[in-house]
């Protein structure tokens, strides 16, 4: 990888030419802190700027080049702060390399962290809150300079999930996202209903019926993959501050599927058996877990009029994150 991932000081002067708008901190990218990841068709890695600010670089290679311009319109009309830089830069011969620059984030995905981390009622509100929050916001349209489109991520999981230093989420990997404009009235075309990860698909995916020419169907297929995320989240949550007692970790449906699970055998479980993961009956005796599986099951209902909407779980989790913090001081104040 050494001899095709460019000379970073030349390629961060070639950023500078075309955005020069690009924050001090990225102005010089020093040296690669760990080697890049690589598979079939891109990889990422850890870079070192100047002013010691870590990033997060995406190379994307040539036969990606669509799902680049992607992420990168996406996650830019995403948000003011998302930190996100990309360009097209030659390097040796005919071989092109595109970068995607974001933020990087220490902890990894929620996937990773869930596995590692036994979680508290504040930290588990804080992740399902943001993420909510994340989700809520892709699916708004924003008029005004600068606005935005209305975004439908379709590949919602933990993996795509990072988890930022203040133990906030933030939404990753916008390659397969669609975008809608009220003004045009259009979506992005879909060339193919079930994509993403199968273990994360809506029914309406898994048996294709959902209606592309909805944006509101995309929505909903997304409000259904946050429910299986938000069970993953709550699984590794306590259910009472003085223990550790905690279920293990597990992927949706882990119990039912294979570990790489076909499309028919998601289908037979979440179409034809209607099948969702189990909720441990611990969660029974927790307000804020009790509260948490109530929204769960509205966000991955069969049907898809009958979800919640991202904006009303955002709002629910908001009220039940103020909730427990002043319930936390309150149980401080009776110990003392």
């Amino acid at each position: 990888m050494t001899n095709t991932f460019l000379n970073y000081k030349a390629a961060t002067l070639f950023l500078l030419s075309i955005f020069p708008w690009i924050q001090k901190t990225l102005c010089i990218i020093c040296f690669c802190e760990k080697h890049c990841s690589e598979n079939q068709s891109s990889g990422s890695c850890e870079v070192k700027s100047g002013g010691h600010c870590f990033v997060a670089v995406k190379n994307i290679w040539e036969p990606e080049k669509g799902e680049y311009i992607q992420q990168w319109t996406s996650g830019c009309l995403s948000s003011k702060k998302i930190g996100c830089i990309a360009a097209d830069i030659q390097g040796t011969g005919t071989w092109t390399q595109m970068l995607l620059i974001t933020d990087y984030h220490e902890n990894g995905s929620l996937f990773e962290y869930l596995q590692a981390k036994i979680l508290d009622k504040t930290a588990l509100l804080k992740i399902c809150l943001s993420m909510a929050a994340g989700i809520a916001y892709l699916h708004t349209e924003i008029f005004g300079t600068p606005g935005k489109p209305a975004l439908a991520h379709r590949d919602i999981k933990s993996k795509n999930i990072l988890i930022k230093r203040n133990g906030e989420c933030a939404i990753a990997d916008f390659g397969l996202a669609v975008r809608f404009s009220s003004k045009s009235g259009t979506i992005d075309a879909v060339s193919d209903i079930r994509v993403g990860t199968r273990r994360y698909m809506a029914p309406e995916v898994l048996d294709q019926t959902l209606d592309v020419t909805s944006f509101n169907a995309f929505k909903m297929a997304d409000v259904y993959s946050m429910g299986l995320v938000l069970w993953e989240a709550c699984r590794r949550c306590t259910t009472d501050f003085r223990t550790s007692v905690v279920d293990f970790y597990s992927l949706p449906y882990q119990d039912v599927v294979p570990s790489n699970p076909s499309f028919e055998d998601m289908k037979l479980v979440v179409c034809v058996k209607r099948l969702r993961p189990p909720m441990p009956t611990r969660w029974e005796s927790d307000t804020v877990l009790y509260s948490l599986r109530q929204t769960i099951l509205e966000c991955w209902h069969q049907v898809p009029g009958v979800r919640l909407t991202a904006l009303r779980v955002k709002k629910t989790l908001s009220k039940l994150y103020i909730n427990n913090l002043n319930n936390t001081i309150d149980d401080k104040n009776i110990i003392v």
